[in-house]
Order: C-alpha cells, then structure tokens, then sequence
C-alpha cells in the first residue's frame, strides 16, 4: 500500500510541476521575467522518471535521440560557417530538447490540454485589458511597450493598417497557442453539454485576443476556426445539408478575397520584410550543399528582408530547410505531422476540432520563429498528448 501511495504523489507532483512549466512558458516566452523554464523543465522531467517509474515507450526514446543528434550534427555544421551563431545554436538545441517531454505524453495520468487553460486565459485577459486600457489611456502604452521590451519584448505592440483600417497591435508572443484552445472550447460550447457559461467565455476570451494580436495569420486562424466549426454545426442540423452549400461557397469566395488582399496588400511593411527572407532563403536553399544537408544551425546568411546578416528569419519553414536540409527537414515535418495524422485516425469530431487549431498553429508557426522555440515543442507535446488519448467522454469532452 505504501508503494502505491509513493506512486500516486509522484504523479502529483509531476503534475503540479508541468502545470508551472507550461504557466512560465506561455506567461514568460523569452524566460525573462520568472527565468525559471528551464529549472521546471528538468523538474517535471526528473520528477516522471524517478518517482513515477514509467514505462518508457523505445519508439519515442529513438525518435528523441534521433533529433538530439540532428541538433547536434546541425550544430557541428553550422560551427564550420564563415559566421556563426553560437548562442543562438545553443538555443535551438535547449529548445529542441524540451521534445523529451514526449515521454510524458502516452501516460494517462499525465493531462496536458487542460493545463494550457489558465495561462491561455490569462495571456487573453491580459491583452484584451491593455486594448481597453490604452484606448481609455493613452499615456499606459508607453508603460506597458517600456516593461514588455525590458523583458524580451513578451508583448509587442504597434500601430497598423489591416485592409485599410487603422488598428492597434497587441501581439503576444505565445498568442498562437490560443489556435490550439479555441476550436477545442467552441466545439464544446456548440456540440456537448459541458458547462455552456464556462465554455463560451473561453471561446470569447480566445477569440478576442486572437484578432486583438493585429496579424495576419492570427486573426485569419481564429476566423476560420470559428466559421468552419459553425458551418459544421449547421451542416449537421436538419436543414444544414440544404443551405450548407451556398453558405460554403460564400465561405470559400470570402476567404479568398480576403486572402488575395492581405497577401497584395503593398504598403504593408511586415509583408516586404518577409518577402525580403523569402527571396534570400531561396538563394541559398538552391546550394546542393544546403538542398541536401543545410547550413546548420548558428549560421549566418544575408537575408534582404533584414538587409544583415542573420542566423533566423520568420519563415520557419523554409529555415528549417536552410538548417537541417531536406533530410533533416523532412524528419522534423514529419514529427510535426504525426499528431494530425493520429487525429484523423480517431475521427471523432472532437479530435477534428484540435486538428483544425493545430494546424492553425503550424500555419502561424511558419510565418514567426515561435514554432522553433521551447513553447512550439511544449505545443507538440500537448498535440501528441491530445491526440493519442482515447477517453474522449472523460478527459478530452470535460
């Protein structure tokens, strides 16, 4: 009795120290204000493997190790460049390395979704009230830009037009995450008898603070989020079937228009400068060299969208070629993928529900550098997590 008493605090304690984990990660994205990310990390991680003795899948173990070799030959690599990085090779590696984490993500006992719930709510309350209070007081936009920036700039802020219209940009920087919670929370308000007041609110806060962000994938996710699980909705109703079509012709021909205008969209400053990354990209992903085995990560190339020499850009993808090359590259899309392949595999709607945040995620992923960073591997593990585990009726629908 003692020794099962031993295990269920163990698990207790993984999980209180995971829930802190993914509170100072998503709160403190560049781990300036807590500085405590990496403490939690191998906390959580020390905590699983020594109290909890679980039974560690090998599939996952060489999956692991198979990336830590990666990141450490890329590294290798990279060294050999005529510029080199090293603080930010050492980076990469430190973020890549939050994926051991995956060996938590199989354990039933281990919940991972619903530990994103406060500190996704927080960050949307959090940015919701500065756009109310610097509309109210003006004078607080230069407190709140002074403090983000004193501390790894965790919030950026500007002014910018979007189609025409003036607004005020309140990005922060973990606010992509909110892709992965606002489809789960709007599927349940639509779909299940949960809590309905608890529910809406999540999807409102979510919703909100996803277009109060000001940038364009953010805002484009969360509307078509909110559209394609309504039209479901209406799809699966009595007469859903009959105007279903015409409201999802109407769905594709706006969707289309407003994306043609936000990619044509010239006086955007934002846009050029990615254009910019993606023209110098090109030029050295057509290396055979880089094609096949990449630069590396810490390397340095010059990129026209920063008219310097960089060894990151916000195309996440197309650097991810550039680092790893196509091998490397593929290996790492192709763990990206898995949870979406395991989703469909479920094919319960509520696993559809996550898959469409998911990959809402790894659309925005590729046009910031969140995807490779410790946050983006914390979202993998959760993505990993949700999909595989098959209590839909008690963990996923609660």
């Amino acid at each position: 009795m003692q020794k099962i008493k031993f295990k269920t605090d163990g698990y207790t304690l993984t999980n209180f120290l995971l829930s802190l984990l993914i509170f100072v990660a998503v709160i403190d994205p560049s781990n300036q204000i807590f500085k405590a990310k990496e403490l939690f990390f191998g906390l959580t991680l020390l905590c699983y493997l020594v109290l909890c003795k679980p039974k560690l899948d090998l599939q996952i173990i060489i999956i692991l190790l198979s990336v830590l070799f990666l990141n450490v030959l890329a590294a290798l690599i990279g060294s050999e460049a005529l510029k080199f990085d090293p603080e930010f090779a050492i980076g990469t590696i430190k973020s890549f390395l939050f994926l051991f984490l995956l060996l938590l993500y199989k354990d039933p006992k281990i919940h991972w979704f619903e530990k994103l719930k406060i500190p996704c709510i927080f960050i949307s309350v959090i940015s919701i009230l500065i756009h109310i209070s610097t509309l109210c007081f003006p004078a607080i936009e230069i407190a709140v830009y002074s403090f983000a920036n004193s501390h790894g700039q965790f919030i950026m802020m500007s002014h910018r037009e979007f189609l025409g219209l003036p607004i005020r940009q309140i990005f922060y920087r973990t606010a992509p995450l909110l892709t992965i919670t606002l489809p789960v929370y709007y599927y349940r308000l639509l779909f299940t008898n949960a809590s309905k007041r608890n529910n809406l609110i999540c999807s409102l806060l979510f919703f909100g603070a996803l277009l109060g962000t000001g940038t364009r994938a953010s805002m484009l996710a969360a509307m078509l989020i909110v559209t394609t699980i309504s039209i479901y909705k209406i799809f699966i109703s009595r007469w859903g079937k009959v105007i279903f079509l015409p409201l999802f012709t109407l769905f594709i021909l706006g969707g289309s228009l407003l994306l043609y205008k936000l990619v044509t969209d010239t006086g955007e400053q934002s846009l050029e400068v990615k254009k910019g990354h993606v023209t110098s990209l090109i030029h050295e992903i057509k290396q055979p060299s880089t094609l096949i085995v990449g630069q590396g990560i810490g390397s340095q190339y010059f990129s026209a969208g920063f008219n310097a020499n960089t060894a990151q850009s916000e195309v996440s993808y197309l650097e991810i070629i550039r680092m790893f090359g196509l091998i490397g590259g593929g290996l790492l899309f192709c763990l990206f993928l898995i949870p979406v392949y395991l989703c469909l595999k479920n094919k319960p709607d509520a696993y559809g529900a996550f898959a469409l945040g998911y990959i809402s995620y790894l659309f925005i992923g590729g046009t910031n550098p969140l995807l490779v960073s410790s946050t983006g591997m914390l979202v993998i593990c959760v993505a990993f997590s949700y999909s595989s585990h098959k209590q839909i009726g008690t963990y996923n629908e609660q």
